[in-house]
């Protein structure tokens, strides 16, 4: 014969008057028609319970996509804050009597290939005057045959 168990059983109560308490029981009810109840009630109490505490982990253990959300903002505010360190830093030394540097027109912070600094010039033209001008004109003969012939003398001439 198998020894029981120790198990520990909690009851609360929703006042189902109150809508958000109501929209709860809904929700409990459903996970519990879908076996879920438990796990819920579980994984619900060990958030609360961690973020009072000013812990992530079960938040970042049931929701791994949280993480990444919180690097990408965190890399946007560091790259922010960077920036502004930056600014801080060139008023500074522009204070202290440096000469700012004037970058080039063509060096901005565009992505994708850039103009290289090289003397224009002019492409070469072709000058096709010496050669003699072909004329071809249209015969709306019905007679291919000898369109065909006429066409292939024109061109001889």
């Amino acid at each position: 014969m198998r020894a029981p168990r120790p198990r520990m059983r909690f009851v609360f109560w929703l006042n189902l008057a109150n809508p958000i308490e109501l929209n709860l029981a809904e929700i409990l009810e459903n996970s519990r028609t879908q076996r879920q109840f438990t796990g819920i009630i579980r994984d619900g109490i060990r958030l609360i319970f961690d973020l009072r505490q000013g812990k992530t982990d079960v938040l970042l253990e049931l929701f791994p996509w949280v993480k990444a959300s919180l690097s990408e903002s965190e890399k946007a505010t560091s790259n922010t804050a960077l920036h502004h360190q930056l600014e801080r830093l060139e008023q500074l030394i522009l204070q202290q009597g440096a000469v700012p540097v004037q970058l080039p027109a063509h060096s901005t912070n565009q992505s994708g290939p850039k103009a290289l600094d090289v003397p224009r010039f002019d492409l070469p033209t072709i000058e096709d005057d010496d050669d003699d001008t072909i004329v071809l004109k249209r015969d709306t003969s019905t007679n291919s045959a000898m369109n065909f012939v006429n066409s292939m003398l024109n061109l001889q001439q």
